[in-house]
């Protein structure tokens, strides 16, 4: 049964619970934080709303995240030389 953050996001967002829901689990197996604290469950939060189009992600997050795509590119290229 979905929780009421996650119904509460659908219905902010205009998606559908299961949408919403399928964000929730994804972000839940992605977040970096141990499971059992407070900073887990915000960022799982926090991932949710950024995948429903809810929260426009923090431009030092986003650099972040594009620093490590490329470090895997970069990683990937010189493993396959």
């Amino acid at each position: 049964m979905p929780s009421q953050v996650v119904k509460s996001f659908a219905k902010k967002s205009g998606k559908s619970v299961d949408t919403i829901e399928g964000y929730w689990n994804d972000c839940k197996e992605s977040v970096d934080a141990p499971k059992d604290s407070d900073e887990y469950w915000a960022k799982v939060n926090n991932c949710t709303q950024y995948k429903a189009g809810l929260k426009d992600k923090p431009k030092e997050e986003s650099i972040i995240l594009l620093k490590d795509v490329i470090k895997d590119l970069v990683e990937e290229v010189l493993n396959n030389e």
